[in-house]
C-alpha cells in the first residue's frame, strides 16, 4: 500500500466510536412484512387458483 502523507489518522478513529445515524428502518419493518406477505399470498394464489378453476370446470362439464 502507497503512503500519500496524509499522517494523521485521528479522525478517522474518532468517526468509528461515534454511533451511527438514525435511520427510521424500524417503522418501515412492519411494512416489509406485510408486503412480502402480500407477495407471497399473491403467487400462491396466482399458482393454486387457476388450477382449482380448471378442476372445477371439468368437473361440472362431466
Amino acid at each position: 500500500m502507497r503512503d500519500f502523507g496524509g499522517g494523521d489518522t485521528a479522525p478517522a478513529q474518532q468517526a468509528a466510536n461515534k454511533e451511527l445515524a438514525s435511520t427510521g428502518s424500524g417503522a418501515n419493518v412492519a411494512f416489509l412484512i406485510v408486503g412480502g406477505a402480500a407477495m407471497a399470498a399473491g403467487g400462491f394464489t396466482f399458482t393454486v387458483l387457476p388450477a382449482r378453476l380448471k378442476r372445477r370446470q371439468q368437473a361440472t362439464a362431466a
